[in-house]
């Protein structure tokens, strides 16, 4: 058995509300998606809330964090 290759795809908002209400708390959040990639699979998904603003610089450092934790 070899080693494979993993494909990680990110996805980030900022400002997002946590509910439909007018005052409802805003949070930014990102998302990781990691899959083989030799067959496609998916290994591993998981979003993340936090107060921090998420830009293209920050995120992977943002979901390293978080899935630290």
């Amino acid at each position: 058995m070899g080693k494979y290759a993993e494909i990680s795809t990110y996805r980030h908002a900022n400002q997002l509300p946590l509910a439909g209400e007018a005052d409802a708390l805003v949070v930014n959040g990102c998302e990781v998606t990691i899959t083989r990639e030799d067959t496609g699979k998916q290994l591993y998904k998981n979003a993340f809330a936090t107060d921090f603003e998420v830009t293209d610089t920050t995120l992977e450092a943002i979901v390293r964090d978080g899935r630290a934790r």
